[in-house]
């Protein structure tokens, strides 16, 4: 093989645009699991907080308790500000001791009483008449049903909204303890069930989400550049294996064996595997050629395979 005439160390400034667009992917990733926030189902709120993602004596700090039943709003009646209410008997500020404010005289009732047989005939306004209850208002006064709770305070219908490394958490969890399904009567366990422990589990989503944006960092100013490649690298093979590889293998609905199956040209269906790779393959050239040009790493250590010429 000969070297490049024309073009001299060119060679060398492959490795920083690798380096800038992995690293600003990883840093990306890994502050969104950190800062963003997710919405997970009740039923895994025991496991958080054995994971220690929520407290077990304030629900409320962490959960975003969303009844499908309870209805959005203020309440229905007044407040203290309000009049009292009809058919209570109360009287307003200026009423005589004995006689109701609301009568009307003798003389306006025969006037507004009907003249002729056929008209319905109108009932005298000398008692306000209970106004009938609205179905919001019906619905809260009516008592509900008690929810089965336990001692950590969430029903059914509430959701828990925690930081998304916790969902991370509790993916890995759910990959070694799969659940039967009519598909799949003993689904495979992907990872091993020490791995899916809460402690574990817990340790792994964190794990991910240091080395995300920690080496990627790294790679962005090429400081241990072969190192952060494989640490990222590993972070990848474990993405492919929780998101693409062992959820296919769970549902035995494979291609080629160990593929999720999808359309082979269903771009959007693929697209999050070809991601993953892409990122895993950009990872490993970073192992294997270095920092190359603009990198601390270059400074430090010297030259290195990243910036030498041959093709």
């Amino acid at each position: 093989m000969g070297t490049s005439k024309g073009l001299p160390g060119l060679a060398g400034w492959a490795p920083p645009l690798l380096r800038l667009a992995i690293g600003v992917t990883f840093v990306w990733a890994g502050l969104g699991k950190l800062l963003a926030t997710a919405e997970l189902p009740a039923s895994t709120r025991p496991l958080l907080v054995e994971m220690g993602a929520v407290s077990a004596n304030r629900p409320d700090s962490s959960m975003d308790q969303r009844s499908s039943g309870e209805a959005v709003g203020g309440d229905e009646g007044g407040g203290e500000g309000d009049g009292p209410a009809p058919g209570s008997g109360a009287t307003g500020p200026g009423a005589s001791a004995g006689r109701d404010s609301t009568a009307l005289p003798k003389a306006d009732a025969e006037a507004l009483s009907p003249r002729d047989a056929g008209e319905t005939p109108v009932k005298p306004l000398t008692e306000p008449e209970a106004v009938a209850p609205t179905p919001v208002a019906q619905a809260r006064a009516t008592p509900k049903a008690e929810v089965p709770r336990g001692e950590e305070g969430f029903d059914e219908s509430s959701t828990v909204r925690v930081r998304r490394v916790w969902g991370l958490g509790v993916r890995v969890h759910a990959s070694a303890h799969p659940v039967a399904s009519e598909n799949q009567a003993n689904p495979l366990a992907i990872w091993p069930v020490w791995i899916g422990s809460p402690g574990w589990s817990a340790f792994w989503a964190w794990s991910v989400v240091a080395a995300e944006v920690v080496f990627g960092l790294l790679l962005l100013v090429g400081l241990l550049s072969r190192v952060s490649g494989v640490a990222l690298a590993g972070v990848m093979l474990g993405a492919v294996w929780l998101d693409q590889i062992g959820p296919a293998l769970q549902s035995g609905d494979t291609r080629l064996g160990f593929l999720p199956n999808h359309d082979f040209f269903d771009v959007r269906a693929w697209m999050p595997m070809l991601w993953q790779v892409s990122l895993l393959c950009g990872t490993l050239s970073i192992v294997l050629l270095g920092g190359g040009r603009l990198s601390v790493d270059r400074l430090l250590f010297g030259t290195n395979s990243g910036d030498d010429d041959e093709l």
